[in-house]
């Protein structure tokens, strides 16, 4: 039988109602399992994508401590202004990483949301966590937060990043300050929200409870 239901899961993602009650618990708790089997492979998959990065900073610290006199000319570019730069390098692409992982997390549950309630056209995220509610399904109240950061992480949003720097400054880099360089005191018109969120890999764990707890359990 679960191959019949898995061929035909277009088909149960609009209408479970039509279901017998038998098949319609069925297909909540196999939604239930594989969402929660997606986000299990999303924090491995997160786990096993950073490694070449803390091994070549791993690496880049290693020849820091080697370096000799004779490894650069100090008029023209020192060794450790190598290493430096290579670290910096290395930490943009960590954070890039990071980044990435965040919108992936939400979008799995924006997509996984079609599946769980009948959604038509294009809805944003209240209309969705409005059908959720309406459903019975109950959601994370940092839900929100992760649609800001998911959408500042993608679109370096200047529509979103304001928002998210106001509610949770703590995302971003410490003395990072948007108005900061505005001769007015407004918000400047580009401001890099994206280049400037701080995420760590704690990040990761915890951006997958948060939708974890936002579906049907």
């Amino acid at each position: 039988m679960l191959e019949v239901v898995l061929m035909n899961r277009r088909s149960w993602s609009t209408g479970p109602h039509m279901l017998s009650p038998q098949l319609s618990a069925f297909i909540r708790n196999w939604r239930a399992t594989n969402f929660r089997e997606r986000l299990d492979a999303i924090k491995g998959s997160y786990l096993m994508a950073k490694k070449p990065f803390e091994r070549e900073l791993q690496a880049i610290e290693e020849a820091h401590h080697k370096a000799s006199p004779e490894d650069h000319d100090p008029e023209v570019w020192t060794y450790q202004d190598h290493l430096s730069y290579r670290a910096a390098e290395v930490l943009a692409d960590l954070a890039d990483l990071r980044n990435a992982f965040a919108v992936m997390i939400y979008h799995r549950w924006e997509r996984s949301a079609h599946q769980w309630i009948e959604i038509s056209g294009s809805p944003n995220h209240e209309d969705i966590t409005k059908k959720l509610t309406a459903a019975g399904i109950s959601f994370h109240e940092d839900l929100k937060m992760l649609q800001l950061l998911a959408n500042v992480a993608k679109h370096n949003s200047a529509k979103y990043g304001p928002k998210l720097f106001a509610s949770h400054r703590g995302l971003f880099k410490v003395g990072f300050d948007p108005q900061g360089t505005s001769p007015t005191g407004k918000m400047p018109e580009h401001v890099d929200w994206a280049g400037n969120l701080a995420l760590t890999d704690e990040h990761i764990p915890a951006f997958c409870d948060i939708v974890a707890q936002s579906s049907p359990r």
